[in-house]
């Protein structure tokens, strides 16, 4: 478990986590070019992971939904995918009434229930551990 009182700030800017892996991972940002391309397309990025995901991309579709449009080359988007279409949900949060079929989903969901809030506004007193969320809900002070 990790150290809510240990906290890595990034020295180029107010960047902060509490894992170091996080901040070396966010430091890559700031190394001013982006020196990934990819060999297809005009794509460029400063992550290889972010390569590796979007290389997928130029991929066939191995996967096909049976029950809409939807096709990916990537087995475990595609499994997630497929849980859309099913009517019950299988994954019940223990503290309110959320339900859901994806595990990703219900991790995510639980993050709101922690006391501490990694994800701090410093215009208002909105707080989550959601970084994508947080994110959109910095888009609402502009």
């Amino acid at each position: 478990r990790h150290d809510s009182s240990k906290v890595f700030k990034c020295a180029q800017c107010d960047y902060t986590t509490h894992t170091k892996s996080r901040l070396t991972k966010h430091q890559v940002k700031h190394k001013g070019f982006k020196d990934l391309k990819c060999a297809h397309c005009d794509y460029v990025t400063y992550s290889s992971c972010n390569l590796k995901r979007h290389l997928q991309k130029h991929g066939s579709k191995n996967f096909k939904c049976t029950q809409c449009d939807y096709e990916t080359n990537v087995k475990h988007i595609f499994a997630a995918h497929r849980l859309i279409h099913k009517l019950s949900k299988d994954l019940k949060c223990g503290h309110c009434e959320y339900e859901t079929n994806s595990k990703a989903y219900l991790r995510t969901h639980l993050l709101e229930h922690k006391a501490f809030k990694e994800f701090k506004c410093g215009q208002c007193d909105y707080a989550t551990n959601n970084k994508a969320v947080f994110k959109v809900h910095q888009l609402s002070h502009n």
